[in-house]
C-alpha cells in the first residue's frame, strides 16, 4: 500500500477493528500522522495555539490510529487486546503508585511501561503472516 493509500484507508476504516493491516500500511500511516502533525505544530506556533492545534491532530488520529494499530496486531497472530494492557493497566497501575508514595514502584512500573511500549513497537514492524491467520486474508 503506498502513502496516499494508507491515508485514505485510515480514515476510511476508522471503526474497523477486524482484519488484518500491512507493514506498509501501518508505516505510511504513521508517518502521515507525523507530517499532519508537524504541520497543525507550525500552525499552531505561528497562532500562539500550540496546544489547541496539539489537542485537536490528537483527536483526529486517535481512532483510525487505535483501529490500525488493531488490525496490525492481527497481521501477526495478536489480539487487540494487548493495547488494553499498555495503555490502560499500565497507566493505571501507575497513577495508583503515585498515590502509595514508593518512587521505587513509580520508577519500576513506569520502566515496565517503557518496556511494553518498545515490545508493542516491536510486534507492529514484524511481518505478518503469509497465510490466512484467525483474523482474517491475508491484507493485500
Amino acid at each position: 500500500m503506498n502513502f496516499i493509500d494508507s491515508a485514505k484507508s485510515g480514515f476510511v476504516n476508522i471503526v474497523n477493528f477486524s482484519g488484518r493491516s500491512t507493514r506498509s500500511e501501518y508505516v505510511f500511516w504513521i508517518l502521515f500522522q507525523i507530517l499532519v502533525g508537524i504541520a497543525f505544530g507550525v500552525v499552531g506556533a505561528i497562532t500562539h495555539k500550540v496546544s489547541f492545534f496539539s489537542g485537536l491532530v490528537t483527536i483526529i488520529f486517535l481512532l483510525p490510529t487505535l483501529s490500525l494499530t488493531v488490525r496490525r496486531l492481527h497481521d501477526i497472530g495478536k489480539s487487540g487486546w494487548w493495547l488494553f494492557g499498555i495503555y490502560v493497566v499500565m497507566p493505571l497501575l501507575m497513577l495508583i503508585s503515585t498515590t502509595l508514595q514508593p518512587k521505587l514502584i513509580f520508577s519500576a512500573l513506569g520502566l515496565l511501561f517503557g518496556v511494553s511500549y518498545l515490545v508493542l513497537l516491536g510486534l507492529l514492524v514484524f511481518k505478518g503472516s503469509d497465510d490466512d491467520n484467525r483474523y482474517g486474508p491475508m491484507p493485500f
